[in-house]
C-alpha cells in the first residue's frame, strides 16, 4: 500500500498493494485520549492493548482484513473521505480522488468523465460546492458513505451500515452531561500537555461561542496547571460587528483575540500547497481553499463546523418538506437541461443509502454534503476538531427531542452548563440571540469538579519538520498548473469561454499577489484544474 502523500495524509490501498492489517491512518480522540498518526496508533495499542474503533471523533481511515476481504472505516463525522473504485479484477481505494485517477491512468484504466457532476461544479449555491451525491466526476469511482463500512473482496464491493452511536443516557440532561465532561476533560488533555497546543475559533455567533464555553469549563478545573489556548477571530472587515462581538466576549473572561504568540505551524512551502491541493479537494470541493500548512499536533483548531445541521437550511432553500424538489432545483442550476435527470437520480439514491428511514432527508444532505467536505477541509489538512458535530454530540441530540433540535437549544444548553452568562451577552445578529421559547427551556446538567485530562500519543509528532522556506512562491505551481489546463481541448469544449476567460483573469489576480476575496469567488479555477483531471484518456 502506498502512503507517501505530503505528511502522509493520504493513502492508496489497490489490488496490486494491499493494505496491511490494523492500518491506521490520520488522528482521533478515544475517550480523553489524543491519538496522533500512524506511529501514535501503534503506541496506544502496543502499551493498552486495545483497538482504535470506527467512527470516533478525529478524521482517520482504518483497515482490517479478514481472509481475502478488507474493511475500511473512517471517523464519526466522515471527514476522511474514502473514494473507490471495483470492475471486478481492478480494484482501488484511497482518501483521495486524484490518486484513483492517477492510479487508474497508470494501469492503463479508461477515464469517464461523469458530465452531470462535471457541470455541478461551477453550480451556484452551497449545495454545489462539493460533491451533491456517492458518484464522482469520473464514472466509475464513487465516495463511500460515512455511516458505512467499506468491504472489498477480490469482486465485490459491500457496505455494511455501522450501528448509531450506543446511548449511555436515558435523559437529555445525562446525556448532554457526558458531552460535558467527555469535552471539557478533553481540551484539558490539549492544555496540561507540553506536546499539543490549540486554537479556538470564536466569532460573533453561537457555535463557536458553545465550543469557548467547554474551554472555560477545563481552564477552571485545571486551575491554573495548563497553557491557554489561543482565541482566533477570522472576520472579514465587511463583517466588524462580529469582530467587536468576539473581541468583547473574549476580554469578559481576560483573553486576547488574535494574540501574537508564537504558533508551532507546519508551514507547507514551494509546491507543497498545490500538492495537498491536488490530493484533497481537486475534482470533489470547489471553493478555492489554497492550504498553507501541514497536520500537527502544537496547532489544533477547534472549530464550529457541523454545529447547524439542526437548522433546516436546505428545507428553507427549497420552499418546500420535499427533498426531492430540492433536488431538482439544484439540478436547475447545472444550466445543463440534458444532464438533469442523471443528476436527480444520484441525488435520489444517495438519499436512499446514506438516510434512515427516522432521519431528515435535509438533514442528511447537509450533514453528508456541505459538512462533510467543508466542515471538513481542515481537518484532513490540518488538525482540527468540532465538538458540536461529534460522537457525543449526537448522543444528547437522539435524546433532544424535535423541538429542542429545531431551536438550535443544545448550543445554549452547553453555555447554560458552564457560563450561564454568555447565553445573553450580545451575538453579532439579533436572530442568534436566544428567543423566549429556548430560554424557558434552558437546561443546566452538571459536570465534575475535578480535572481529568487523558493522554497524548503521539511519540514522533516531536520531529516532524517543514521544508525550507527558501523555495519559488506557492502560486506558481497553482498557475502552471492551471495553464496547462485551461489549455486542454477537453476542458475548452466542456466550459463556455466567458467562463474560462473568468477562470483565467481570477488566476491572473492571484499570481499578482492580489484577493479575489471569498474563496467561491475561485470555483472557476477549480472547475478548469478538476475537468483537466478527469480528461478522457
Amino acid at each position: 500500500m502506498h502512503i507517501s502523500g505530503l505528511y502522509e495524509t493520504t493513502f492508496l490501498a489497490t489490488n496490486h498493494s494491499p493494505p496491511t492489517n490494523g492500518f491506521f491512518q490520520g488522528y482521533c480522540f478515544i475517550r480523553n485520549d489524543f491519538i496522533f498518526g500512524t506511529n501514535g496508533a501503534l503506541h496506544y495499542q502496543a502499551l493498552t492493548g486495545n483497538p482504535i474503533p470506527a467512527a470516533q471523533d478525529g478524521c482517520y481511515v482504518t483497515i482490517h482484513c479478514h481472509n481475502d476481504a478488507y474493511v475500511f472505516d473512517v471517523d464519526f463525522a466522515g471527514y476522511t473521505i474514502l473514494y473507490y473504485y471495483h470492475d471486478g479484477a481492478t480494484w482501488a481505494v484511497s482518501n483521495s480522488f486524484s490518486r484513483i485517477i492517477d492510479y487508474l491512468r497508470d494501469q492503463n484504466i479508461s477515464i469517464r468523465p461523469n458530465y452531470a457532476h462535471l457541470a455541478a461544479a461551477m453550480g451556484n449555491g452551497m449545495p454545489l460546492g462539493q460533491l451533491f451525491s456517492f458518484q464522482t466526476l469520473a464514472h466509475n469511482v464513487r465516495v463511500a458513505p460515512r455511516t458505512h463500512s467499506l468491504i472489498i473482496t477480490p469482486s465485490t464491493v459491500q457496505f455494511i451500515r455501522r450501528p448509531d452511536p450506543t446511548a449511555t443516557s436515558t435523559t437529555y440532561t445525562e446525556a448532554l452531561s457526558e458531552y460535558l465532561n467527555t469535552w471539557v476533560s478533553r481540551f484539558e488533555t490539549l492544555m496540561h500537555s507540553p506536546e499539543t497546543d490549540f486554537t479556538v475559533d470564536l466569532t460573533g455567533g453561537v457555535d463557536s461561542r458553545a465550543n469557548f464555553a467547554l474551554v472555560q469549563a477545563a481552564l477552571s478545573r485545571l486551575d491554573n496547571r495548563s497553557q491557554l489556548p489561543r482565541l482566533h477571530c477570522s472576520s472579514s472587515p465587511h463583517n466588524q460587528t462580529d469582530f467587536e462581538v468576539a473581541t468583547t466576549i473574549a476580554g469578559r473572561y481576560g483573553f486576547e483575540i488574535n494574540d501574537n504568540r508564537t504558533i508551532r505551524r507546519l508551514e507547507l512551502h514551494g509546491d507543497e500547497s498545490y500538492h495537498m491541493y491536488r490530493a484533497q479537494s481537486m475534482g470533489v470541493y470547489y471553493p478555492f481553499y489554497r492550504p498553507t500548512q501541514g497536520p500537527t499536533p502544537t496547532n489544533i483548531t477547534i472549530g464550529g463546523g457541523g454545529g447547524g445541521i439542526h437548522r433546516k437550511l436546505y428545507e428553507l432553500r427549497a420552499g418546500s418538506s420535499d427533498p426531492n424538489v430540492f433536488i431538482e432545483q439544484n439540478a436547475r442550476k447545472l444550466k445543463r437541461p440534458e444532464y438533469e435527470a442523471e443528476f436527480i437520480a444520484d441525488g435520489q439514491q444517495f438519499l436512499a443509502q446514506a438516510a434512515r428511514n427516522d432521519e431528515d432527508p435535509f438533514r442528511v444532505l447537509l450533514r453528508d454534503g456541505r459538512v462533510r467536505y467543508h466542515s471538513g477541509r481542515t481537518p484532513r489538512a490540518e488538525v482540527a476538531f468540532t465538538p458540536l458535530h461529534s460522537v457525543s454530540a449526537e448522543r444528547v441530540q437522539l435524546l433532544a427531542g424535535d423541538d429542542r433540535i429545531e431551536e438550535g437549544q443544545f448550543n445554549y444548553d452547553i453555555m447554560q452548563s458552564l457560563e450561564p452568562e454568555l447565553v445573553t451577552m450580545p451575538y453579532d445578529s439579533a436572530d442568534k440571540s436566544p428567543t423566549n421559547q429556548i430560554l424557558a427551556r434552558l437546561t443546566s446538567s452538571p459536570i465534575s469538579k475535578e480535572a481529568a485530562p487523558g493522554m497524548v500519543w503521539a511519540p514522533t509528532a516531536h520531529i516532524i519538520r517543514g521544508t525550507s522556506a527558501n523555495q519559488r512562491p506557492a502560486i506558481e505551481k497553482y498557475k502552471t498548473a492551471f495553464d496547462k489546463a485551461v489549455d486542454n481541448p477537453f476542458v475548452q469544449k466542456f466550459w463556455r469561454k466567458t467562463m474560462l476567460t473568468e477562470a483565467r483573469e481570477l488566476m491572473d489576480t492571484l499570481y499578482k499577489g492580489k484577493s479575489i476575496g471569498n474563496a467561491a469567488n475561485g470555483k472557476p479555477i477549480a472547475a478548469v484544474l478538476s475537468t483537466d483531471l478527469v480528461t478522457p484518456n
